[in-house]
This record gives structure tokens, sequence and C-alpha cells, in this order.
């Protein structure tokens, strides 16, 4: 065994950065004179191949295979990968923050009967909480958008924000192994829709236990 190991080359594979990866997207799309309508499109193409260069070329070509003179817009994505459009993630985030129920509600069945499935919808909601966890400024962004109030904003704070993708991240095993997992993950969004009525009425129950007979 150790004479055919001496003769052997060893690779050590890794995934690359998301950044890194959305670089070399973007070249090979300069050099095949691809385009894309918006820049979030080749974003979500590649969070969507997980760090792996070949993943992500091969869905890129499946993306291909439903455009026109290669041009990439946002119903070629959705199409092709079976995603929730970004317009209706960015509502269901905003909704969540929001403590929006009816309309959280609204959106996630338009985005039911889009055909997307539960687990790409999870999958979408979670790296967008994520990336508000990571980068402060997508809450500016959902603000001017018009998603998001400031009033809101101002009072968001960042351990609320985990709060809410760490408590649905727990809830991803068992929502996708139920028998109706549309129905539990829209009973799990409106709880976390809730969450202040929640934290307010523990409180409420703390301090009342300590007050004075």
């Amino acid at each position: 065994l150790g004479t055919v190991l001496s003769r052997c080359q060893r690779f050590d594979c890794r995934n690359i950065a998301l950044g890194e990866l959305e670089r070399h997207v973007e070249y090979i799309a300069e050099k095949e004179n691809i385009v894309f309508e918006a820049p979030s499109l080749l974003k979500q193409i590649c969070i969507q191949g997980r760090g792996s260069v070949r993943d992500t070329l091969s869905l890129l070509d499946q993306v291909l295979s439903f455009t026109e003179d290669n041009v990439i817009d946002e119903e070629a994505v959705v199409l092709s990968l079976g995603l929730a459009r970004l317009s209706f993630v960015k509502r269901l985030v905003s909704s969540v923050l929001e403590g929006d129920i009816k309309e959280l509600s609204s959106f996630y069945q338009k985005t039911l009967l889009e055909n997307v499935s539960v687990k790409n919808i999870m999958t979408s909601i979670l790296d967008y909480f994520y990336e508000l966890i990571r980068n402060s400024n997508k809450l500016n962004e959902l603000v001017q958008e018009n998603l998001l109030s400031e009033t809101i904003k101002e009072t968001l704070s960042l351990d609320e924000i985990i709060w809410v993708f760490e408590s649905l991240s727990k809830d991803t095993t068992w929502i996708l192994d139920t028998y109706e997992p549309e129905k539990v993950f829209e009973i799990a969004l409106q709880k976390v829709c809730l969450r202040r009525t929640f934290f307010n009425k523990i409180s409420d129950k703390s301090n009342n236990s300590f007050s004075s007979p």
C-alpha cells in the first residue's frame, strides 16, 4: 500500500468563498456574452452552488436553457431552478420583521402557487436572514424599497434577528418530515412573526410574579 501511495498525487478540493465564486462566474459571463438583468441574479445562482464551481456552472447552464440570447432575467432563474422570487423572499422577510401575519401568509401562498418547494422557500428565507446578520445595510435596502418601516428598523436588534434565524433553523428538520410541510412552515413563520407578542406576555408574567399581593 505504501508503494502505491508513494506513486500517487493528492489533490485536496475545497469549496470557494461566495465572492470569489461570483467573480469567476462574472468572468465567464463576460467571455460568453451572458447578460444578467440584475447582479442579484448572478449572486442567487452562486448561492445555490454552495461553494462548488462545478455545481454553479451546471446551474448556470440550466438557467441558460430557459433564456433567449443569453439574457438571464428573474423568470429564467425562478423557473429553471425552482426558486422563490427574490421580491417575494424580501416580502416574506419584511413581513416577519414587521410582524404582519396577513401579508406574510399572502406572499407565502403566492410563492407556493409558483410551484416552489417548501425546502427552497425555507432556504431562501434563511439565506436572506443570514445576510441581514452579516450585513446590516440589508435593512437599509428594505427600508429604501418601502418593504420595512424606519420605525421597525430602529427597534430591531441583532439579537432579535439572530433569534429569528435560530428559531427557523431549528424547525427545519421536523417541518420537512411532517405530513403537510407547507402548513407547518407557515405556522413556524407566523410564530416568529408574533415573537414580540410572546416576549411581552412572558415579560408581563415575570413582572407579575414578583409583584406585591
